[in-house]
C-alpha cells in the first residue's frame, strides 16, 4: 500500500507541478513621491542610500497577480548590497503596517517597533546580496489581499557609528530604496484530492514541542511525506534562524514557541510548548576533590600560576559563556529593581557572549539574574544586597544558591576538563579549529598555518571578532570556550595564587583576576606573546574591576548545583 501511495505520490508532484505549482521574482518598485528626508543623492553619477537614524529604506512589492487562495512553499526578500561604503551595527526589516504611498508622503510610515528579521554587519560586510525569509509575512498580505505592503529598512542600534552606507550601482535620478526583490516560490494545488489522502500526505505531528534541557534544543517529531519546510514563532513572531525541526535553546529568551511544518499538501501548526530560559544556565556539575593547578607543564612563563594542589567542594558552572540574549533579559528585568547602574554591554548578536562589562557590572547582575530565578544572591554590602554603584567592601555568602563568578581556582580545574599535566583543556597543542584565538607565527604552540590575526571565520564586520557561544568542541565536563573568545572575569584579587582547600585569593588588592584569552592577538595590558599563548589554561590575567573592554566578558558558578 505504502509503495503505491508513494509512485501516486511521484505522479501527483508531476501534476501538481502542471496545475500551478511555480515561482515568482517581484522587483521592488520605487515611490515616485518626495523623499528626500530618508534618501540622499551623491555627486556624480552613483547614487548613495544612507540608512541611519533619521533615514530609513523603503520597499514595495506588488502583489496584485498573486492569485488570492496561493498557498507559499516560501517568499524569500533579497537585498543587493554591492560595495559597503561604512558599517555600523547590521540592519533589521520591519514590516510597514499603514498605507504604503500616504505614509510615505507624509514622512510618518508605520513601521512595525520591532524588526521582523535582523542581519548582522558580517552578513553586510561578506555578501553581494543578503535574503530574509519572509514567509509568513506575504502568506498573510496575499490571505490579507491589501493594496500596499511593504518593508523598511533601518539600522540596529548598539554599533559604533549606528550608521550603515551602502554605495549603489549608477543609476539616472534619486533611487528611492535598496535594490531588491522578493522571491516566491508556490505549492502545487492538490485541493481537489480526496481528503483521506490529503490527510496521509501531509504534516503530522508525532511528538509535539518539547524542551530538552540534555540536548539543549526544543525540539519536534513531524512526519509527511516529500520536502518539508519549518518556522519556529516566540509569542506569536517568527524566530530569526528558526527553520529546522529542532530550536537550540543558546540564546533563546523566555516564551510561549510553536512549530508551523510544510509541505506540498498542507501547513500545520503544533501546539504551544512554554519555555523558561534560566538567566545563566545551563550548567554542569563539577566534582569536589583535589586537583592540580598551574604550571603543570613546568614552562618558564612568567605569566602562570605556580603548580599547585587544591581541594575544591563541588560546584556546577555554566556551559558557555554569559550572552548577550541573556544580559539583556536579565538588565530589564532588573532595571524596576533596584539596578539602576547596570550597564548596556556589547555583543556582535544575541548568541555572542556579552562584553564590555566591568567587574562590578557582572557581580550587580549576577545578583540580579539570581533574584529573577527565585535563587539567594551571593553578594551583599554592608548586610544589604548588592544592586547599585561600585565598591570593593562586597561579602560572598559561598554557601548561597544564587549565581556567582568563579573563583581562579574554579576556573581553572572547570577549564581543565578532568585532563591533567596539559596546557589547554583538550591536550598540549593548539589551533584555529580548536578555539578563537589570535595567533602569532612566532607562537610555539599554534599548528595551524601562521597567521598574524584574528580567527578567519569571524574576520568580517566590526570589532569584538567573537564568535557565537558553542562554536567549537567543548573538554570532557562540556564546558564550551574555556580558551579564547572571550577572557572571563573571576572573584579573586589578583596576587600570590593558594593552594589549600578551597582558595579565594587574597582578602584585598589592585586588580581582579581574568582568565582564559580571548579572540585578540597581543594586548599589553594583559601581555602575552600571541592569543595562543593566552589561552594556556595556567595564564593569569588581570585588570582593574572599573575596566570594561571588548574582549571582557564571564561565566557564572554555583556553589549548589
Amino acid at each position: 500500500m505504502r509503495l503505491f501511495l508513494r509512485g501516486f505520490y511521484q505522479c501527483l508532484c508531476i501534476f501538481g507541478f502542471a496545475v500551478g505549482a511555480h515561482s515568482l521574482t517581484i522587483p521592488a518598485s520605487e515611490d515616485s513621491t518626495s523623499t528626500t528626508d530618508h534618501l540622499t543623492k551623491a555627486a556624480g553619477a552613483s547614487s548613495v542610500l544612507s540608512v541611519d537614524a533619521y533615514r530609513n529604506s523603503f520597499l514595495y512589492f506588488d502583489l496584485s497577480d498573486v492569485p488570492s487562495d496561493a498557498v507559499l512553499r516560501w517568499a524569500k526578500l533579497r537585498l543587493y548590497l554591492p560595495v559597503v561604503r561604512s558599517r555600523g551595527s547590521g540592519l533589521g526589516v520591519h514590516l510597514v503596517t499603514s498605507e504604503w504611498n500616504e505614509a510615505l508622503a507624509s514622512a510618518q510610515p508605520g513601521i512595525s517597533s520591532g524588526p521582523l528579521a535582523t542581519i548582522g554587519p558580517e552578513r553586510i560586510a561578506s555578501k553581494r546580496f543578503v535574503t530574509v525569509d519572509v514567509t509568513s509575512t506575504v502568506q498573510g498580505w496575499i490571505n490579507g489581499r491589501t493594496a500596499n505592503e511593504g518593508f523598511a529598512i533601518k539600522p540596529l542600534s548598539g554599533g559604533t557609528a549606528g550608521v550603515t552606507s551602502l554605495h549603489l550601482p549608477s543609476k539616472e535620478g534619486i533611487f528611492f530604496g535598496l535594490p531588491a526583490e522578493l522571491d516566491l516560490d508556490f505549492k502545487p494545488n492538490f485541493g481537489q484530492l480526496p481528503d483521506a489522502i490529503q490527510q496521509y500526505f501531509s504534516p503530522a505531528f508525532a511528538a509535539g514541542p518539547s524542551v530538552s534541557l540534555s540536548d539543549r534544543f526544543i525540539k519536534a517529531e513531524v512526519s509527511g511525506v516529500g520536502p518539508m519546510s519549518y518556522q519556529w514563532y516566540k509569542n506569536g513572531a517568527a524566530v530569526a534562524g528558526g527553520t529546522g525541526p529542532a530550536l537550540s535553546l543558546v540564546g533563546l529568551t523566555s516564551g510561549t514557541y510553536t512549530l508551523r511544518a510544510s509541505n506540498s499538501f498542507a501547513t500545520l501548526s503544533s501546539g504551544p510548548v512554554q519555555y523558561t530560559a534560566a538567566s545563566a544556565g545551563p550548567f554542569v556539575f563539577i566534582p569536589a576533590g583535589s586537583y592540580e593547578r598551574g604550571n603543570v607543564m613546568n614552562e618558564d612563563d612568567i605569566y602562570d600560576a605556580p603548580k599547585q594542589t587544591v581541594t575544591l567542594s563541588q560546584y556546577s558552572m555554566a556551559v558557555y559563556d554569559t550572552t548577550k540574549a541573556q544580559w539583556d533579559e536579565v538588565r530589564a528585568w532588573a532595571a524596576s529593581r533596584g539596578y539602576t547602574d547596570l550597564t548596556h554591554g556589547e555583543a556582535k548578536a544575541p548568541n555572542h557572549p556579552v562584553v564590555s562589562v566591568s567587574w562590578y557590572d557582572v557581580v550587580k547582575w549576577t545578583n540580579a539574574a539570581s533574584e529573577k530565578d527565585g535563587l539567594t544572591p551571593c553578594y551583599t554590602l554592608n548586610g544589604a544586597v548588592y544592586r547599585t554603584q561600585d565598591s570593593d567592601n562586597l561579602s560572598c555568602n559561598w554557601t548561597s544558591n544564587g549565581y556567582r563568578l568563579p573563583t581562579e581556582a574554579e576556573w581553572e580545574v572547570a577549564a581543565r576538563g578532568g585532563l591533567r599535566g596539559k596546557r589547554f583543556p583538550w591536550g598540549n597543542t593548539i589551533s584555529q579549529d580548536q578555539a578563537n584565538y589570535s595567533a602569532s607565527p612566532k607562537d610555539a604552540y599554534d599548528l595551524s598555518s601562521a597567521v598574524n590575526d584574528c580567527h578567519p571565520t569571524y574576520k568580517t564586520g566590526d570589532w569584538p571578532f567573537t564568535s557565537p557561544v558553542g562554536s567549537f568542541a567543548a573538554n570532557e565536563y562540556g564546558l564550551y570556550d574555556m580558551a579564547g573568545n572571550v577572557f572571563q572575569w573571576c572573584w579573586d584579587w589578583s596576587g600570590p595564587p593558594a593552594d589549600g582547600v578551597d582558595p579565594r585569593g587574597p582578602s584585598t588588592g589592585f586588580f581582579r583576576a581574568l582568565r582564559g584569552g580571548s579572540w585578540r592577538g597581543v594586548d599589553n595590558v594583559l601581555g602575552g606573546e600571541g592569543g595562543a599563548a593566552r589561552a594556556r589554561t595556567a595564564r593569569r590575567g588581570d585588570d582593574s574591576a572599573f575596566r570594561a573592554m571588548n574582549e571582557y566578558g564571564f561565566r557564572l558558578v554555583r556553589s549548589r548545583p
